[in-house]
């Protein structure tokens, strides 16, 4: 979630910059892909974390979803969405060292879909925009 947060914002610093927008993007996605990847070769030196090639590979993947969003429209439908409530091992573990970001057991990743774009004109005006139908897990 943090790749693809770090891609909208670097996207968004360089559209303001001048850039067009599918540019901004490739640029937001690579440059927050890389700052994840040495983030991640990082922790494979401390002692305590060591590098994971699944986050690795999910940090790549995070900062890609936003350009594939913008090279394909229809995926503007799906997003990925995030809830935190610290888990109770956070509670009894942390030490003020660690940020939350580190909790997995208190995350849930949420995949929300706008069903507007399934239903037709006329059902479309009877549900409210703001309505979406989401999937979480832990």
């Amino acid at each position: 979630m943090l790749a693809m947060s770090s891609t909208q914002v670097f996207a968004e610093a360089f559209f303001w910059c001048g850039l067009d927008r599918h540019k901004s993007t490739v640029w937001g996605g690579g440059l927050a892909a890389g700052y994840q990847l040495f983030l991640e070769v990082e922790d494979g030196y401390r002692l305590n974390w060591g590098f994971d090639p699944v986050d690795a590979f999910a940090d790549i993947g995070g900062a890609a979803i936003p350009l594939l969003q913008e090279s394909f429209p229809v995926l503007r439908n799906f997003s990925l969405k995030y809830s935190y409530f610290p888990s109770t091992m956070w509670k009894q573990m942390n030490d003020g060292d660690r940020l939350f970001i580190d909790d997995y057991d208190g995350m849930t990743l949420w995949l929300s879909v706008d069903p507007h774009f399934l239903m037709g004109e006329r059902l479309s005006g009877v549900v409210p925009s703001w309505l979406g139908f989401s999937l979480g897990t832990r």
